[in-house]
């Protein structure tokens, strides 16, 4: 009998199949519920025409290990990720703005993470944060995003207690 991983079919570990329909999953969850409201339209111009505010696009993190000894899951999750999005912006965005991945790669490292999702929250100022694939990298994580209250949905699971803004796609 076929093993399985978290009670999934084994064709569910097809390359591209399940880390990118994750992926996909979790950026569809974070850019509805995290879509942060759009900026206040500017003052009408002395004609009397409406102004048209500028929508800046809805910043979602993407922490994927695109080196070291995970960088087969992160190569899986990075596409499926960016279809999704694209897909999304295709059919004009969320709310009429589009959604911006921000992709770092942390290595397969949890210092990786660290650093990468320090740029994330306090330099691109993302509301809301997919991946990463490695449950060492998301527990590294999961301290600053709970301080900034910035949602994770990591892709392969999380270890210890879940907190109010750490989920699992698993």
């Amino acid at each position: 009998m076929p093993r399985t991983f978290f009670s999934l079919p084994p064709t569910a570990l097809i390359p591209g199949r399940f880390l990118g329909g994750a992926a996909a999953a979790a950026l569809l969850l974070l850019a509805l519920a995290c879509g942060s409201p759009a900026p206040p339209a500017s003052p009408a111009p002395a004609s009397g025409q409406p102004a048209a505010a500028p929508k800046t696009p809805i910043k979602i993190g993407a922490m994927f290990s695109t080196t070291g000894p995970l960088a087969g899951a992160g190569a899986e999750a990075l596409p499926g990720a960016q279809v999704f999005a694209d897909e999304i912006n295709a059919k004009g965005g969320i709310n009429g703005r589009l959604v911006e991945l921000v992709v770092y790669n942390d290595e397969s490292k949890p210092e990786g993470g660290l650093s990468g999702v320090r740029k994330l929250v306090d330099q691109d100022k993302v509301v809301a944060i997919v991946g990463p694939v490695s449950v060492a990298v998301s527990t590294a994580m999961t301290p600053i995003l709970d301080e900034k209250k910035v949602p994770m949905v990591g892709l392969l699971g999380q270890f210890g207690e879940m907190t109010p803004y750490s989920f699992s796609a698993i």
